[in-house]
């Protein structure tokens, strides 16, 4: 990267130089539109440092159901809150969302679900009701980073909200694009819950640089009380307008913004850890989420979830 940036240096003097300032601005386009990653590189960067900060996520929100369900009392710890983050065409929940819904459920969890489909039907409500304290649809922007920031803001915009925030013993991060959980998910929770101290994610991978992945982020207790998560929602997550500009700052970024905070990032599938170590180098593999990797992952009982993008089969684990 620094060998290819000194290369853009060295010829933007030298053009600017022999041609003048609009040849040099021709050239430089033509020279941009060749090499389109430094581009797009160019624009997300631009987007996350000047345009997101300007976009307010609850101004997406055109739908809340379940607002009124009571809170739980923050006076019976501990507290755990869920952002689940959902899209559906069809504006359906999906049988795995439910699954998953009633799973957090079980294992303790208070879930505001946010879902970026174009309709929440009665049917959908009555499918989350028992399990989520409050649901919200918003326009599909941001994808889930900016249903997180939504379902955030919509708590810090409301007294009770506000107040289960500030009570909270851990924050989960989660969405739908896993299949699950084919294993019980209460020994992963209790692993997590004794290290507040910690963020936890279910893979590490070791593309672009080693990070937690955002399909499941697991903020403990002491990160949430020193403020930590509150200023990973407010400073760090932005409503982008792609996927790959949420990969690059959001996902990968999101690790870096937390080091820089002294804050222990651990995952319990770690790319560059036994045995997924050897599992992923057999398959020539940086990310433990890819099949066939994730499928061995998975019949391990590593993990408890499945990514949809690996779902050329229906029920991977063959449970």
């Amino acid at each position: 990267m620094m060998a290819r940036l000194s290369y853009y240096l060295l010829r933007i003097r030298l053009l600017k130089r022999q041609r003048g300032l609009v040849p040099f601005l021709r050239e430089l386009w033509r020279t941009l539109r060749r090499h389109w990653f430094f581009t797009r590189f160019a624009w997300h960067w631009v987007e996350y440092h000047w345009l997101a900060p300007k976009r307010v996520a609850l101004a997406t929100v055109r739908q809340v159901v379940m607002g009124d369900v009571s809170y739980p009392d923050p006076d019976q710890r501990p507290i755990h809150l869920l952002l689940y983050a959902s899209f559906d065409r069809d504006g359906r929940i999906g049988v795995h969302v439910v699954d998953q819904l009633r799973a957090y459920h079980e294992a303790g969890f208070s879930t505001v679900f946010c879902t970026t489909s174009t309709t929440m039907d009665a049917e959908a409500e009555a499918a989350l009701r028992p399990y989520c304290i409050a649901a919200i649809r918003r326009d599909n922007f941001g994808i889930d980073f900016g249903s997180w920031k939504a379902a955030y803001e919509w708590l810090m915009a409301t007294p009770s909200g506000a107040l289960l925030l500030d009570a909270a013993d851990s924050v989960l991060l989660a969405n739908d694009s896993c299949y699950g959980p084919f294993h019980p998910i209460r020994p992963f929770m209790e692993r997590m819950r004794r290290a507040p101290n910690r963020v936890f994610g279910i893979t590490r991978s070791l593309e672009i640089r080693p990070y937690l992945q955002s399909y499941f982020l697991h903020f403990g207790g002491e990160v949430v009380g020193r403020g930590v998560f509150r200023d990973f929602m407010v400073r760090h997550v932005r409503l982008l307008g792609t996927k790959d500009a949420a990969a690059r700052f959001l996902e990968v970024g999101g690790s870096v913004f937390l080091e820089q905070r002294g804050v222990v990032l651990e995952a319990m599938i770690d790319a560059s850890v036994e045995p997924a170590k050897s599992i992923l180098a057999k398959h020539d593999l940086l990310d433990p989420i890819r099949d066939p990797a994730g499928r061995e992952l998975l019949e391990l009982g590593l993990t408890p979830f499945h990514k949809r993008s690996n779902d050329q089969l229906a029920n991977p684990a063959g449970c």
